[in-house]
């Protein structure tokens, strides 16, 4: 599988954004799962796991 050419904090977005996904970390994993590179560093970010969160909770 090819790696994915996209932003991987915009796609943590989309991720969030969709009821399949409850958590920052089940995002994490989907993440990972799709081949982005560096997950966890660009999800260490406090400020970006609270708008993640944020976005999980208002759907």
């Amino acid at each position: 599988m090819a790696a994915p050419t996209g932003d991987v904090v915009a796609r943590a977005f989309e991720l969030a954004a969709d009821t399949h996904y409850t958590t920052v970390r089940e995002i994490a994993r989907q993440l990972d799962k799709e081949g982005y590179a560096n997950v966890a560093a660009h999800l260490q970010s406090l400020a970006l796991s609270r708008q993640l969160r944020q976005v999980i909770a208002a759907r």
